[in-house]
């Protein structure tokens, strides 16, 4: 779920890259990650080009995966080690969660011939960004950059679950997201930040962190009693909380199903609908009306 203006992947292929309203060709891969030479591309312009998220839609067109190999493959080789100051752009905390989660999607939903060539180097990009995300956690923001930043750090730990750092990973971020959560979630159901598309991509995140954890329970198989009955407890807890999130949502959103702009929101189309359908098929309990009557 991309809010706002999409980079279509037609565009994308052929080096045109659209944020917040703003186009620059900057080719495909692009020629550099960081087009300063632009004097209308902001800081939060280059903070999307950074996430990489559209690489889902990319990948999601037939034929495309070469392409999106390319892409990644290219973005790796330019930030090889987690190297640079932590507050630009490339490396700052809340981007760094949401290219990770990216690449835990790039990797699961990209089949594994495409993939094959550069899984390794992919990995050892990912573990990287998992050592940043523990060391650079934005506890001084909370809310939905907190949020993010552990969703993903939960979610690389999925995926290094074979080794003591990633199991590491994994249970603190799980314990801390549910306390993060149980904080910041009102009685309502309602996000703190009172933003409709804020509330959305945090139960988006919580929704990630749930369809993981039991393949990683399962793959955590040098974990003690005590340590599974914590994963265990930590995604009972993120079900509760994502329930009463998905009951706010959807009573919030307008007859067509998009939802009002309150609070720095913009429309999600679509993505309302594929979110609160994801609620049904991961959290049982959620039945929902389908549409909404306010």
């Amino acid at each position: 779920m991309r809010p706002g203006d999409n980079c279509r992947a037609e565009d994308l292929t052929r080096g045109k890259f659209r944020f917040l309203g703003v186009e620059r060709d900057l080719g495909f891969p692009p020629q550099s990650w960081e087009p300063g030479e632009h004097p209308d591309i902001s800081r939060l312009w280059l903070f999307h080009l950074h996430y990489l998220d559209y690489l889902e839609g990319l990948n999601s067109v037939p034929g495309t995966e070469a392409a999106a190999c390319s892409l990644v493959d290219s973005w790796i080789d330019a930030y090889p080690l987690g190297e640079g100051d932590w507050w630009v752009a490339p490396w700052h905390p809340f981007v760094v969660a949401t290219r990770a989660q990216s690449f835990v999607r790039f990797l699961a939903s990209t089949s594994a011939s495409a993939v094959g060539e550069f899984r390794a180097k992919l990995l050892r990009s990912l573990y990287v960004h998992g050592g940043f995300l523990a060391r650079h956690i934005e506890y001084d923001l909370l809310g939905n950059h907190l949020i993010r930043n552990l969703s993903a750090l939960a979610l690389v730990g999925r995926v290094f679950a074979h080794t003591p750092e990633g199991r590491g990973w994994l249970l603190r971020a799980i314990d801390e997201l549910a306390d993060a959560l149980d904080e910041q979630v009102l009685l309502d159901g309602g996000h703190e930040e009172r933003s409709p598309m804020y509330h959305a991509l945090v139960l988006q995140d919580l929704l990630d962190v749930v369809e993981a954890l039991p393949a990683a329970d399962r793959a955590l198989g040098g974990l003690n009693r005590a340590a599974r009955s914590r994963v265990s407890s930590a995604r009972e807890r993120l079900c509760a909380l994502g329930l009463r999130m998905a009951a706010w949502l959807e009573a919030i959103c307008h007859v067509d199903g998009d939802i009002p702009l309150f609070n720095d929101s913009v429309l999600l189309g679509d993505g309302v609908t594929g979110l609160l359908d994801r609620v049904r098929t991961s959290l049982p309990g959620f039945e929902g009306h389908g549409s909404n009557s306010l």
